[in-house]
């Protein structure tokens, strides 16, 4: 059994792609204006380009919210009912959970897109600097674009800024954030319906060597037998995490727990999933060699 259902991969997959596609283009856009030569017009051009394409990205989200999103979750809720042989259906309970992390991830969303928006206007405000300099100083448009160029790719155009200072674009801030919040929309699905009908017990699925409270703790994850509490404390262990949990209505008892512990998960990890792990590995090793070059060529 694998960690989340085929349904998590392929919706997270479509809003990660759209954020993608939209960091894409205004990053080129913004290296079609520093070619040009950055002129008033030009620029300006670029500011009404990038609202209209966050503008659409924001209606996008919304509407994978509301069509996509709500099997995510149901998802896991459906996976939590057959472990205890019920039916799912949406209850006040369960739309509440949704609305609440929908309007979770539409607000990381929104901040991503701000902060496009805030490093655009200083990109501008650079380049029209720059302008008045070459002017003033008589560099040729050649000169200042490289400096243009050199600034872009040292200090131009993120989507966010983490706590240690790491700044990345809106392709794999908005991959990390859309299956991260597509796991825990998952996994809140199975615990509600799980405590809905009294289940103590879950059983913890995960790829192979990941840790339980942090990727490198050393208690494995895989395999573990846990309460709902300590589920809820701990639905992934870090970003693009694909945990999820399986009821276990049949466990009642701590004696009855700590005898399953480590039962049938492990057997059931299947080398495809292995290979679908080195293949998101390998899709994420490659998106960082694109940027690379991009920043490298944006350099020369």
């Amino acid at each position: 059994m694998p960690p989340q259902a085929p349904v998590v991969e392929r919706a997270a997959r479509e809003l990660a792609r759209i954020l993608a596609t939209t960091w894409s283009e205004i990053v080129a856009e913004s290296e079609r204006a520093v070619r040009a030569g950055a002129s008033t017009e030009r620029l300006d051009e670029l500011r009404r380009s990038v609202e209209q394409q966050l503008a659409r990205l924001e209606g996008q989200t919304r509407t994978w919210l509301r069509r996509r999103f709500p099997a995510v979750y149901r998802a896991g809720a459906e996976a939590a009912a057959a472990d205890v042989g019920v039916t799912f259906s949406w209850t006040v309970v369960h739309t509440a959970a949704l609305n609440e992390l929908a309007a979770d991830l539409y607000e990381d969303v929104l901040k991503s897109t701000r902060y496009v928006r805030r490093d655009v206007k200083r990109f501008i405000r650079e380049a029209a600097r720059q302008a008045t300099r070459r002017a003033l100083l008589g560099r040729t448009a050649q000169q200042e674009g490289r400096r243009l160029a050199r600034f872009l790719s040292e200090r131009g155009l993120h989507a966010v800024r983490y706590r240690n200072g790491a700044r990345v674009g809106l392709d794999d801030y908005g991959d990390m954030l859309v299956r991260t919040k597509s796991a825990l929309a998952y996994n809140e699905g199975t615990l509600n319906v799980g405590r809905e009908h009294g289940v103590v017990y879950y059983e913890v699925f995960d790829g192979p060597g990941c840790g339980w409270s942090t990727h490198n703790d050393g208690q494995q994850a895989l395999g573990m037998i846990v309460t709902e509490d300590e589920a809820r404390a701990f639905p992934i262990s870090h970003p693009r995490c694909r945990r999820a949990f399986g009821a276990r209505p049949d466990l009642v008892t701590p004696e009855a727990a700590r005898a399953a512990q480590g039962g049938q998960t492990t057997k059931r990890q299947t080398q495809a999933q292995l290979r679908q792990d080195e293949a998101r590995r390998a899709a994420q090793r490659r998106r960082r060699q694109r940027r690379q070059r991009r920043e490298r060529r944006a350099r020369t």
